[in-house]
Formats: structure tokens, C-alpha cells, sequence
């Protein structure tokens, strides 16, 4: 396992990934959370972004299940 501190990706945040498309982010935490519900509460991430990225995942679960 890669240690946190030496990922190129330690800086990333998940309200950014969400905005730029990602469905993921892990291993994800609360701050986590609130930096997605901040973004939205803002405006900074749209909603039907983060229901787009959801519904990809809800999808890719259902295909996997």
C-alpha cells in the first residue's frame, strides 16, 4: 500500500473530483462528505453533476450484482 504522503493524489478533494466527473473518491471520509455538501450548498458543484456520477455508479453496481 502506497503511503498517503508520497500520492501524487494526497492533495486532491472530493468536491473537485465529483466537478470534474469522477464517481469515486476513496477511501473517502466525513470531511469527505461535507466538502461535497459545501460544494453543493455554494454552488461550486451542480447537483445533476454529482446525480450523473451517482446514477454511473448505481448503474455499474446493478451490472456487477
Amino acid at each position: 500500500m502506497m503511503d498517503s504522503k508520497n500520492s501524487i493524489y494526497r492533495n486532491s478533494l472530493s468536491n473537485e473530483v465529483a466537478k470534474a466527473g469522477g464517481d469515486l473518491f476513496m477511501p473517502g471520509g466525513k470531511k469527505d462528505y461535507e466538502n461535497v455538501l459545501n460544494a453543493l450548498k455554494a454552488g461550486t458543484l451542480d447537483r445533476k453533476q454529482l446525480e450523473i456520477n451517482a446514477s454511473r455508479v448505481i448503474k455499474m453496481a446493478a451490472k456487477l450484482a
